[in-house]
């Protein structure tokens, strides 16, 4: 039987003032190694993020 791994992911609060700078955090956490960044399209962030936290081996970037 596999083992689970459990990750966690901290956003840093000192690092978030208003929405722009919470993308920046998010993407600090989120698209290391990444060619593009994500803004404020919440729906399609929110999609992005679940998927690459509930099957990280199938989310690409």
């Amino acid at each position: 039987m596999s083992e689970e791994v459990i990750k966690e992911l901290i956003l840093d609060g000192n690092h978030i003032h208003d929405i722009p700078w919470f993308y920046d955090e998010v993407n600090r956490i989120f698209m290391r190694g990444a060619d593009f960044t994500l803004g404020p399209r919440l729906a399609v962030t929110i999609a992005f993020y679940w998927t690459k936290l509930e099957q990280p081996e199938t989310a690409s970037v």
